[in-house]
């Protein structure tokens, strides 16, 4: 298994909110929310998967403003492909969802991004490569040269140099299919926020290989059922390791037990030290182009 990217999804926002330039703080957005609602007007949230990152960052980022992702506000899946289409008929107030969709939702003057969700939680996890462990076990070989072929295109696709060539490729009909002009800078870490907020060089653009980006830490796949717990996305009495989650936490930001944080960290430990041993089997070796020449401490959550 291998960790694809981190940070850079975005939460964008419609027009009609232009004027509270909304960002990481929601609170504002709550009380646009609670007149549109008073008037008897629908007010829906997009996301892509249910459960799955965006959802997960939305329902957070709502929720950080007080916004209650399941009654103040109708939380609905979309396809990423349609968000801007859907935006621009009114369908949303708001969406998260990756790149090209935040910026071509500017480029066509429908709305504005708010937050990338390196914001949020800067450096956190996106999407994995995974494979079954019976395919696996029967095709080994095969297992390890699917991911080392990962892993050497997330070292290309990191390279500066790369960048254009990059989103050219992802621009093309047969994968995003969308102009380039609503990829590239992103890709290069500039983010027009569309509210005369811009970044060039973002900490938080997409990473696929820096930061160990790559690497599949157990405590990023803790983190998703615990977060998804008192987010109202896993129900019923749930026991992680270190900690019981029982019951209905208080508001969706209430957090488990502390015991559940300290064994995160514990878990973060054994894999700083099993990590160096885990790339040189993938065939990447310290200190060379393209590795690592260092053991990253992973931060708790």
């Amino acid at each position: 298994m291998a960790r694809l990217n981190l940070d850079a999804q975005c939460i964008s926002v419609a027009k009609e909110y232009a004027d509270l330039k909304i960002g990481v703080d929601t609170a504002p957005f709550k009380v646009a929310l609670d007149k549109k609602k008073a008037a008897g007007k629908s007010i829906k949230a997009a996301m892509t998967f249910p459960g799955g990152t965006h959802d997960l960052w939305i329902r957070y980022w709502l929720a950080a403003g007080g916004i209650d992702p399941d009654k103040d506000i109708e939380t609905i899946v979309v396809p990423p492909p349609q968000m801007v289409a859907n935006m621009k008929v009114g369908t949303m107030d708001c969406f998260c969802v990756g790149e090209p969709w935040n910026l071509q939702l500017i480029h066509q003057d429908i709305g504005y991004t708010a937050v990338n969700t390196g914001e949020i939680w800067n450096k956190h996890p996106e999407k994995s490569f995974g494979m079954r462990a019976a395919w696996v076990d029967k095709n080994p070989r095969a297992a390890q040269a699917i991911t080392m072929a990962v892993m050497e295109a997330q070292q290309w696709a990191d390279k500066a140099e790369n960048k254009e060539e990059l989103a050219t490729i992802m621009g093309k009909r047969q994968w995003i299919n969308c102009p380039v002009e609503d990829i590239l800078d992103r890709t290069k870490g500039k983010f027009d926020y569309g509210t005369g907020k811009v970044v060039e060089n973002s900490p938080h653009v997409m990473k696929y290989w820096s930061d160990h980006a790559s690497y599949p830490f157990q405590s990023h796949d803790l983190w998703f059922p615990h977060r998804g717990y008192p987010l109202g996305q896993v129900r019923g009495g749930v026991r992680f390791k270190g900690a019981d989650c029982q019951g209905q936490p208080r508001g969706y930001l209430a957090r488990c037990r502390k015991s559940s944080r300290r064994r995160r960290r514990r878990y973060s430990g054994l894999e700083i030290a099993r990590q160096g041993d885990l790339l040189r089997r993938q065939g990447v070796r310290s200190g060379k182009s393209g590795g690592v020449s260092e053991v990253p401490v992973h931060q708790a959550c």
